[in-house]
Parts: C-alpha cells; sequence; structure tokens
C-alpha cells in the first residue's frame, strides 16, 4: 500500500511511555516537544507551524531508566580474504548444472537455508544461510545486505558475508562498514517501529558467488508464547537446496499448514533430542516462479509453510483484546467532537456516515509506533484525535471510540489485504497488515476503512474486498464480502449528434461508485485546476485529432458525501469516414480489449482486487436523410457465472443505441478456465470492432 506521508521513527525498547517527541529538521536542528499535532501538511511544534517538508524524523524520547540499551554493531575486524573451504567446492559443479538446464535466468540458488529456534524462555533465533551465483547484473544486489529490526526487541548479527570467485577465492565484507538505518517507505503495515541493518559484499560481479550467514536474535520477545515461523519454497530463479528447519521445546505445542508442494512431499522430518523437537522441511532441485502478469501473490502459488505455537485463536484474542480495551476510551475531547460531528442526527447509518466522511478528510494518514501495544492496538483514541493524524489501526481505534460517544457499536479489525497472501485462518498466527473497522447497526453489519481520503459512504478500498479478518473484541473470525457489483462501476454516457457532412458533436458524462470513484476522485483532485480543461482536451482528441472541447463540469469533487461525476462537451469535424453515400461510423471508445489474454496458457489463476462493472451507453442522432444500412452483431453471453458481457445495438428511426457491459462477478479466474475464458473475451472483442455502416436516403 503507498502512502501519502514518508515518516519513519526510530524507537527503542520502552516499559512506560512518556509523550515526550524530538522532533530532527532537514536542516539538522533538532526541538522537543511534549505535543505535537499535525494537519494539513503541517506540524505544529512548541506552538510553531513547520511545513512537513522540513521535517526529516520524529523520535519517541524514553526517559534512561526505562530503555534497555544493547550493542547492534558486529565487531570491528580487518576484510578476510582468502581460499574456500573444500567442503564447499560444490557449489561451482551444481552451479553450471543448474545454468545448463535454465538456460536464461539471472541467477542460481545454491543454498537457502532457514533455521527457527525457539528457547525455553521466549527468546528466539533465526538464521540464515544463503549462497547464489550471479548471472546477469539484476541479481547483483544479492551483495547487498538489508535486513529490518526492532531495536530493544531484536538484534542482527552479520556471521558471515563473503563474495566467492570461480579460482575458489573470496573476500569477506568489512564489519566496521556496517549501518543502521531507517525504512525508506511507510506501508500500511501495523508495525512500522523497525530501523534496517545495512551491510555490503565486496567486489560482487557476473559470474561470481555470494554467500552469507545472518542471525535475527529476539532476545525480548513481545509475547514469548506466540512464535510463527514460515517459508516459501520457490523462487524467481532456480534453487538446489530450500531448507526449513524449526527447533522448539519438546513440551511446546506445535501445528503447521502447508500448500502448493503439488506431488511433492510436504510433511517435515522430525526428530528429538536435549528436550527440543526439530521439524525440518528440504526440497531440492526447484524450478524457478515463471511470474505471469495479474497472477496472485506468491503464498497463493508457491510451495508454501506456516507454523505456531497458539493452540486456540482465544489466545490471539485475549491478547489484542487487552491493548484495545484500553485505547477505545470515550473522554470528553473525544466524545465533545463526535457529538460535533453527528449534530442533530438520530439515524444510526447517518452518525456513522458523518463520523466516516470527517475521519478520511481530518486524520491524516501518518504513523508514530512505540512499541508492539501501539502497533498492534494503536494509540489511545484521543491521542489520535489531539495529534490529527495516525495509521490504520490508530484511525480504527478513534473510530470505534467515537462509534461508541455517538451509540453505534463500531470494532477494530485486523486482515491481510487481498494483493498480499491470503491467510489461512485454520492456524493461528499473527500475519496481518491492515486495520478496518465492522460496524454494527440494527438492521445491518458492513465494514469501512477509514485510511483513505476520497471514499463516499458506504463504500470502502477494494484491497479489503473477500478477506477474512480477525475481530479481537467480539472474538470473531469474520468474512469480508465482495460488494454488490454495482458498487464498483463506471457507467458513461454519450449523446451524440451526426450532421450530414459527418462532423459529429458528444455530450459525455461519466459516473462512479465504490474505489472507481474515489481512485478517480483523488487523481482529479491532484491536478491542479488550471490544467482540467487541457486535461480533457487531450483525452477527445484521443478519440480523434483536431477535436474541440466545448464544455466541460467536474462535480463534488472535493465533498466526498457526494457522488463524483464529470461530464465533457466535444465537436469533432469529419469525424464519420464518408465514400460516396455511404458513412462508416465508429462508436468512440466502443472496442474492447484484454490485457489479461494476451498468454496462449497460464500456470497461475488471474488475480483481481474485487469484483467490477463496466458500462457504456450510446445514443446516436442521425440526420433526416440518413438511415442504417448495416448494423453491427450483437453479442450476449455468460462465462462460468464468472463474466457477464453484453454488446448489443439497436435502431429505431433516427436513433442508434449501442449499450456495451461487462461484470466481472469474482476475484479469480481459474488457471484451467483460462482457456474458455480467453475464447470468450476474444469473441467480445471481435464484435467490438465491428462498424457501423450508414448511408443517404
Amino acid at each position: 500500500m503507498s502512502r501519502k506521508f514518508l515518516f519513519l521513527i526510530i524507537v527503542c525498547l520502552i516499559y512506560t511511555v512518556s509523550a515526550r517527541v524530538k522532533v530532527e529538521y532537514t536542516d539538522g536542528r533538532e526541538e522537543f516537544t511534549d505535543k505535537l499535532k499535525f494537519a494539513d501538511d503541517i506540524f505544529t511544534v512548541n506552538e510553531k507551524e513547520i511545513n512537513k517538508k522540513d521535517v526529516s524524523v520524529i523520535r519517541y524520547v524514553i526517559d534512561s531508566q526505562n530503555k534497555k540499551i544493547h550493542n547492534h554493531n558486529a565487531p570491528s575486524r580487518e576484510i578476510l580474504s582468502g581460499e574456500i573451504e573444500d567442503e564447499i567446492y560444490w557449489i561451482f559443479d551444481k552451479a553450471e548444472e543448474l545454468e545448463e538446464i535454465y538456460k536464461d535466468v539471472s541467477g542460481v540458488i545454491l543454498l537457502n537455508d532457514s533455521v527457527y529456534k525457539l528457547n525455553r524462555d521466549g527468546t528466539r533465533i533465526f538464521t540464515h544461510h544463503f549462497i547464489g551465483k550471479i548471472l546477469k547484473e539484476d541479481v547483483k544486489n544479492w551483495g547487498n545486505i538489508s535486513w529490518s529490526f526492532e531495536p530493544g526487541r531484536e538484534k542482527i548479527n552479520i556471521i558471515k558475508a563473503r563474495v566467492i570467485r570461480k579460482d575458489g577465492t573470496y573476500t569477506s565484507f568489512n564489519p566496521t562498514d556496517v549501518k543502521e538505518s531507517i525504512p525508506g517507505d511507510s506501508s500500511g503495515s501495523l508495525t512500522r517501529n523497525n530501523l534496517i541493518k545495512n551491510a555490503v559484499i565486496p567486489e560482487v560481479e557476473v559470474g561470481t558467488f555470494v554467500e552469507y550467514i545472518i542471525e535475527r536474535e529476539t532476545y525480548n520477545p513481545f509475547e514469548k508464547d506466540f512464535f510463527f515461523p514460515q517459508a516459501i519454497f520457490k523462487y524467481n530463479e532456480p534453487a538446489f537446496i530450500v531448507r526449513f528447519e524449526v527447533i522448539i521445546p519438546s513440551d511446546k505445542h506445535f501445528e503447521y499448514i502447508t500448500s502448493n508442494f503439488g506431488e511433492r512431499k510436504n510433511t517435515p522430518r522430525v526428530t528429538q533430542r536435549d528436550g527440543f523437537k526439530y521439524y525440518v522441511w528440504q526440497q531440492n532441485n526447484i524450478a524457478p516462479v515463471l511470474y505471469e502478469s495479474l497472477s496472485p501473490a506468491y503464498q497463493e502459488i508457491v510451495p508454501y509453510v506456516a507454523a505456531s505455537t497458539v493452540k486456540k485463536w482465544e489466545q490471539i484474542f485475549n491478547w489484542n483484546r487487552k491493548f484495545l480495551a484500553e485505547r477505545i476510551v470515550v473522554t470528553d475531547s473525544v466524545k465533545k467532537k463526535t457529538l460535533q460531528i453527528i449534530g442533530d442526527s438520530v439515524d444510526e447509518e447517518e452518525k456513522v456516515k458523518k463520523i466516516y466522511h470527517w475521519l478520511q478528510q481530518n486524520i491524516s494518514y501518518l504513523s508514530i509506533k512505540s512499541g508492539i501495544g501501539s502497533g498492534w492496538s494503536g494509540h489511545r483514541a484521543d491521542i489520535t484525535l489531539s495529534n490529527k493524524f495516525g495509521d490504520c489501526i490508530d484511525k480504527a481505534v478513534l473510530f470505534s471510540a467515537m462509534g461508541k460517544a455517538a451509540d453505534v457499536e463500531v470494532y477494530p479489525v485486523l486482515l491481510m489485504t487481498n494483493n498480499e497472501a491470503r491467510v489461512d485462518f485454520s492456524l493461528p498466527r499473527l500475519n496481518l497488515n491492515h486495520a478496518i473497522v465492522k460496524v454494527k447497526l440494527k438492521h445491518r453489519e458492513f465494514f469501512l476503512d477509514p485510511t483513505s481520503e476520497n471514499f463516499r459512504y458506504p463504500y470502502f478500498r477494494n484491497d479489503n474486498h473477500g478477506v477474512f479478518c480477525l475481530n479481537p473484541l467480539e472474538g470473531k473470525i469474520e468474512w469480508i464480502p465482495f460488494p454488490d457489483v454495482k458498487d464498483e462501476a463506471v457507467n458513461s454516457l454519450y449523446y451524440i449528434n451526426l450532421d450530414n457532412s459527418g462532423n459529429i458533436e458528444i455530450i459525455n458524462s461519466v459516473r462512479f461508485s465504490g474505489t472507481k470513484e474515489a481512485n478517480n476522485r483523488a487523481w482529479w483532485r491532484h491536478q491542479r485546476e488550471e490544467l482540467h480543461s487541457l486535461i480533457f482536451a487531450q483525452e477527445i482528441n484521443s478519440i480523434k485529432a483536431g477535436a474541440e472541447l466545448l464544455d466541460y463540469k467536474l462535480f463534488n469533487l472535493n465533498d466526498i458525501s457526494k457522488p463524483f461525476q464529470y461530464y465533457w462537451k466535444a465537436e469533432f469535424k469529419n469525424y464519420a469516414v464518408k465514400a460516396k453515400d455511404i458513412m462508416i461510423f465508429e462508436m468512440p471508445w466502443a472496442e474492447r480489449s484484454f490485457g489479461e489474454i494476451s498468454l496462449n496458457s497460464r500456470n497461475y489463476p488471474l488475480a483481481f482486487s474485487s469484483h467490477e462493472w463496466k458500462i457504456s451507453r450510446y445514443i446516436l442522432k442521425l440526420p433526416e436523410n440518413i438511415k442504417v444500412k448495416f448494423l453491427p452483431e450483437n453479442f450476449s453471453g455468460v462465462f462460468k457465472n464468472m463474466i457477464c458481457s453484453n454488446y448489443s445495438w439497436s435502431a429505431n428511426q433516427n436513433t442508434v443505441i449501442l449499450t456495451v457491459s461487462h461484470k466481472r462477478l469474482t476475484d479469480r479466474i481459474p488457471a484451467e478456465d483460462y482457456a474458455e475464458y480467453k475464447e470468450f473475451l476474444t469473441k467480445i472483442s471481435d464484435v467490438s470492432r465491428q462498424k457501423l455502416i450508414l448511408e443517404t436516403r
């Protein structure tokens, strides 16, 4: 998920959090404040207004008695070089074998070994050992080590990182060059209180091998009973050995799920010694993922193992419920603002609508996290209200508190957006990246997402559609359904007047719903008003060069409580193609093409975010002395209850009407249905290319 603001936080381990904040400016200055506000791209710091572009970093400041200091730097030593160990010479022959089999890959992976160990005291260690040969420039980044960690909870140890040359010599990285940095983006993730440890392996070139062993030590886990190791077994490059090991105390509950292994073995080898159980999955000689456009996320299509030490979801519900209860509090400020927003509304639906629109427009998306509590359960509602900014969980908590103040039931729910992995909720574990809300009215229940800025009630982002979510306060796992297809639609209407010379005048009006409306509103809101006429002029000239824009208007661009739509009026000279008493006429943009059917076959499903409906209606008025000579073929069909499509012409006296409708009633087209699906859409595309033939009476 891309987000509007790119502010990132450096956080230490804390046991009690004060509200004191340190603001660091782009010019090197620093300033402390006990209260930070943000609105309309402006921070208020100690009663001074500061533009967000002048702020580089915001940090919570923790009193020294409440923080635990760990040395995260690797020991200082000189760069090491020499000849590799005898036991690793096998990589040369095996790399050649893989190169011979897979001719055009960017690299080959010789070893990808991941080991997760849970200690008896709840601390844990993850060790990753990688060896790969670089065959093309685009995988030279294998030599750039970049691992995230949460200060105060984890540390990263780079045990080995070296380049190996064809002659068997190697050069290691210099530990003194290891750097720490803040992440480079601010996604919709529920936790963003991490740093990045960076190291560069020297002399990495095409034809060399990269080897590294990296260890993540979690010495202060946020919950010692939660342990959720996972691994995938297929990558963009071929792999010789992929190994995944989980080590846990023998008396610890442990269960796992697997997917997409096909005919390959998906059960682990299990051994036991010294009071620990060892679970090992290993796959050898793995072909690369042949990625296809519009494929689902990796975990839906590649071999995958996920594991958990949590026996029941109630354990996770109770853990998260405790945090949420402390934060969904109706303070005086929350109640006052809520009553101000809802005014004299008594209808539940109207109250929710007003709060939803207000949150989108007045609480900016910006994340400041100080630990796992605020990461998974947000800040207290009144803090987010006072700051005028927050991330997904902050907004969900504030929405829930405002709902309580308005006597409406609103609950935060946690989910994995549908552009990421589909979560298998048969296994209790935390694998979620977003928070929205469930609204529970007397007559219906539904979901809303206040993180966006442009959604008209009751629409919400399509990456939340068709997923399961965690509802900790009600202790449920719930399905977020796809909206009715009419609520994810684009509806275009064209009135066209044709004269005897083949000139036309078009009045085009476009209406939207759901994500289509929000995305188009957002796009237009980011265009300067003085460019609007130029944008419309470019649009109509894509129909025919030399078109003249006569008029246009955008409706409700900045009022998200009302439908956004627009219209334009334009004139096109010599639009129809004339040949003596014949005119060849093509309805603007009526020809259909479908980019998703460009492949001959597919290995993976076609994946879309939601259902959708595109409908265009053309009404063509003819002069009295012109009549229809040939009306194109109609098409109407349904493909396996997934697609409903209609391409129909009709003529009555001096009016020709064309209706083009295409409904997709699913978010997945299975790979086994692709051939028939392609045939179906190809027929629609062929029909759409037919022209209307007119003649003079």
